[in-house]
């Protein structure tokens, strides 16, 4: 028994390093650009929000909103910043009404 167990032991001692590595936000295949999202921001703001500059406040880089990536898979729609890769925006829907939740991006 105790065999098994220390096999075990370095069986998975490569999956421990690999939960160390930092996490993949997902392929550029399931990322959409700032375009698939100009409605709902429009919604909200009342005007075209994709022509409009911002600045990730985790790493500086300043773009378009439309240059954002876009993932609509979960819950809410998570916007990420192209060049960090890090959450700038998050939309959800309540009972018909959108929630924007800009607080890492500087609309310019």
């Amino acid at each position: 028994m105790l065999g098994l167990f220390s096999y075990m032991r370095v069986a998975t001692l490569p999956l421990a390093k690999k939960m160390t590595k930092r996490v993949s936000h997902g392929s550029d295949m399931d990322a959409l650009d700032g375009n698939a999202i100009a409605g709902r921001l429009f919604e909200h703001f009342g005007s075209e929000m994709t022509t409009v500059r911002g600045r990730c406040r985790h790493c500086g880089t300043s773009a378009p909103v439309a240059e954002l990536r876009v993932y609509a898979r979960a819950p809410g729609t998570v916007v990420r910043c192209r060049a960090c890769g890090d959450v700038v925006m998050v939309l959800v829907t309540i009972r018909g009404s959108t929630r924007v939740h800009v607080e890492a991006l500087e609309l310019r």
